[in-house]
């Protein structure tokens, strides 16, 4: 079985959790599980992601609770099946995580 990860940032910066992320994503891949970054536009994460390899997504995490993101990650999550949702930020779990709890996927907040 294919293992489906979701893994969301919507931090502006750069730090070791999304260094972590990145490696984590790249090796998930290499093992053979299916990985996707999920950041804003300009986030240095899904720059980095994308450099190493893993498919990449750019929502606007335009604020807490935002129904653009919300919408696009909960229609990502059952048009790829996502399994897993890695969230590294508070309004990860106000967006994306909120979607994942609609689509009843897990989350681990990071």
């Amino acid at each position: 079985m294919t293992l489906r990860v979701l893994f969301s940032d919507s931090s502006r910066g750069w730090s070791g959790i999304q260094k972590w992320m990145v490696l984590s994503a790249k090796e998930f891949s290499r093992r053979g599980w299916q990985t996707i970054a999920a950041g804003r536009p300009e986030n240095e994460f899904v720059r980095r992601a994308d450099s190493a390899g893993v498919e990449t997504v750019v929502w606007p995490f335009a604020g807490d609770f935002d129904p653009r993101t919300i919408t696009a990650a909960l229609d990502l999550m059952r048009r790829r099946r996502i399994d897993l949702v890695v969230a590294v930020a508070p309004r990860d779990i106000r967006t994306v995580g909120i979607a994942a709890w609609l689509s009843r996927r897990p989350v681990v907040f990071r």
